[in-house]
């Protein structure tokens, strides 16, 4: 790629089928000028945030979702975007994204992110909402703030949509997120992790998840 074209970044590490033909598109198209909004509107499908942009120009860069949307995927992750934050664990440092994918079978190598391991695992569950959200504080902040706790959920501060695979939507705020798959109450938490020894350590991705759950 030389200095004078757009692009400075368009990078991608897809795990989900459906996006290797993204990624092929993007690698036909990138160096003509005349399909930008083509290539831009294609990495913003990708949900898991692993296709990526940038403008060297300085221009257009992706704007975070208001308000921020929890997707509850069928028998798959829990997609989110909207202006995220992720807790590394390591000092206080964040990852920020505005897409995301968070394993929710328990399975995956990379907690909490998704590396598709519900597929082998046999993950079910048919994206409806069980659990109840919080009720919503009318001044909480849009962006969202994600702190996974070993060997248990990840918490969620600040307001978002919470959209069921047939996209029905429900207003929520806060809470925590199961990500054992064992939770009666997906896509929350019910303590079910306690119960079942979910661990969240490397090499701890033997534990089944549960076959089903939403209503």
């Amino acid at each position: 790629m030389t200095d004078d074209q757009e692009y400075r970044a368009v990078e991608g590490d897809v795990v989900h089928d459906g996006y290797i033909v993204a990624i092929r598109e993007i690698e036909d198209v990138v160096l003509d000028p005349e399909n930008r909004v083509e290539v831009v509107e294609v990495v913003e499908r990708c949900p898991t945030g692993a296709l990526r942009y940038e403008w060297k120009s300085g221009g257009r860069q992706e704007k975070a979702a208001v308000p921020s949307v929890i997707r509850v995927s069928e028998n798959g992750p829990l997609y989110i975007r909207g202006d995220v934050s992720i807790e590394s664990g390591v000092d206080d440092e964040s990852l920020r994204e505005n897409r995301v994918a968070l394993c929710r079978c328990g399975r995956s190598k990379d907690k909490p992110f998704c590396d598709n391991s519900h597929v082998s695992a046999e993950f079910v569950d048919g994206g409806r909402i069980a659990g109840e959200p919080a009720v919503r504080d009318e001044q909480a902040p849009h962006a969202l703030s994600l702190k996974p706790i070993p060997n248990g959920p990840v918490l969620v501060r600040g307001r978002y949509v919470l959209e069921e695979a047939d996209g029905t939507r429900i207003e929520g705020e806060g809470g925590a997120l199961c990500r054992c798959g064992h939770s009666a109450s997906k896509p929350f938490c019910d303590g079910a992790h306690k119960q079942v020894g979910f661990s969240t350590e490397p090499g701890s991705d033997e534990a089944d998840p549960q076959v089903g759950g939403g209503r």
